[in-house]
C-alpha cells in the first residue's frame, strides 16, 4: 500500500506539470486523458482499500466496462452527427425517429452500466460497490469544476 501511495505522488506531480502547458496537440490530448484515466484508476483501487489481486480483477473488469460504455457513446456520437449534419443540410429531420434511436442508446448505456455494478458482487463488498459509486460521480464532478476553472484562469 505504501508503494501505491508513493507512486500515486509521484504520478500526480508528474499530471500536473502535464496541465500547466497551453493547448496541446491532440497526442498530448491524448495522453493527458490516458494519463487521468490512470489517475483515476490509482485513486480509485485506493479509496476501495483493494489487495494486489482483487485489484487486478477490478481493474480487468472495469477495463471491459469502460470500453463498452465508449463503444455506446460512439454510437451515441454518430447519431448526434447525423443529425448535425442533416440540420447543416437543410434536410428535413423525423425528430421522432432521432429521439427514440438516442433514447435507446441512452438505456443501452444505461443497462451496461447496471450490468457492470452487479457483476462486482463477486470482488467487491456492498461497500466497496457503494463507495466506488460515490467516487466515479465526485472524481467526475472535480474534474469538471477544475477545467471550469482552468478555462476562467485562460
Amino acid at each position: 500500500m505504501k508503494r501505491l501511495f508513493t507512486a500515486l505522488i509521484i504520478f500526480g506531480f508528474f499530471v500536473s506539470g502535464t496541465f500547466g502547458q497551453i493547448r496541446p496537440p491532440r497526442n498530448h490530448m491524448m495522453k493527458r486523458q490516458k494519463e487521468l484515466r490512470e489517475l483515476e484508476q490509482l485513486k480509485l483501487i485506493q479509496t476501495l482499500n483493494l489487495d494486489e489481486e482483487t485489484a487486478v480483477r477490478f481493474v480487468a473488469r472495469r477495463n471491459k466496462h469502460l470500453e463498452k460504455i465508449r463503444l455506446i457513446q460512439r454510437e451515441k456520437n454518430n447519431i448526434i452527427s447525423e443529425i448535425s449534419d442533416k440540420l447543416r443540410d437543410g434536410e428535413k429531420i423525423n425528430s421522432k425517429k432521432y429521439r427514440a434511436r438516442l433514447a435507446k442508446v441512452e438505456q443501452k448505456m444505461l443497462d451496461e452500466k447496471i450490468r457492470f455494478y452487479n457483476s462486482l458482487d463477486d470482488i467487491l463488498s456492498d461497500e466497496q460497490i457503494a463507495k466506488l459509486i460515490v467516487f466515479q460521480s465526485r472524481f467526475r464532478k472535480e474534474l469538471m469544476h477544475m477545467m471550469m476553472r482552468r478555462e476562467k484562469a485562460e
